[in-house]
């Protein structure tokens, strides 16, 4: 029987932490589980110390940050075991898709979600220049127009050092209106920016 106490419950009902152990387990070995082809039934397992006991993989994961996380495997081929096994939020996750590709611009390689977050554009537009044929560094280097599949807002014209300005320049009170005047690019870049809905790699 699962070693089930030690944190199971949280003001009279389970935790996050122990639905993510339960359900951990149930994907990888209850074939009527929904996600059970995605894990279990590609090899996935569950180290045999976390079979057992949710109290050993709560010591080994720790409580869950927020409510936006949930638990992640770093490789995405791995099993969930220590060293492999962390809290992730879903934009972290969906970075870690086994089917987010990853493309190489000079010496720096990304997935093609974060090469689209940093342009301003959405990943269907940076993948059908792809399937198109364009090379990768026409793909990513070309300037976007607005059609059907996105718009950069201006987005491409910044680097780092103008997305940690403009952050600075919200921080000291500017608005995200007159901060998208001066760099050329929309309101909503800004806001996203400051959000760090995009570029969150530059610090």
């Amino acid at each position: 029987m699962p070693a089930m106490t030690h944190g199971a419950t949280r003001a009279g009902g389970t935790t996050p932490e122990f639905r993510a152990w339960i359900n951990m387990r149930s994907r990888c070995f209850n074939p009527k589980n929904a996600q059970f082809a995605d894990y279990g039934g590609r090899g996935v397992t569950v180290c045999a110390r976390w079979q057992e006991s949710f109290a050993d993989f709560l010591s080994d994961v720790g409580l869950r940050p927020s409510s936006a996380h949930s638990i992640d495997r770093a490789d995405v081929n791995g099993n969930y075991e220590p060293g492999n096994v962390r809290w992730a939020t879903r934009v972290e996750q969906n970075r870690n898709r086994r089917n987010n590709r990853v493309l190489t611009l000079g010496a720096e390689s990304l997935p093609l979600c974060v090469w689209a977050e940093r342009l301003g554009v959405k990943r269907e537009a940076i993948r059908d220049r792809i399937m198109r044929g364009w090379s990768i560094e026409r793909a990513l280097t070309e300037p976007f127009r607005a059609d059907s599949n996105g718009t950069n807002n201006g987005a491409a014209k910044l680097d780092d050092e103008r997305v940690r300005q403009i952050r600075r320049d919200a921080a000291a009170g500017e608005s995200h209106r007159s901060i998208g005047v001066r760099f050329g690019v929309s309101q909503t870049v800004v806001s996203d920016i400051v959000r760090r809905d995009r570029w969150r790699h530059v610090a």
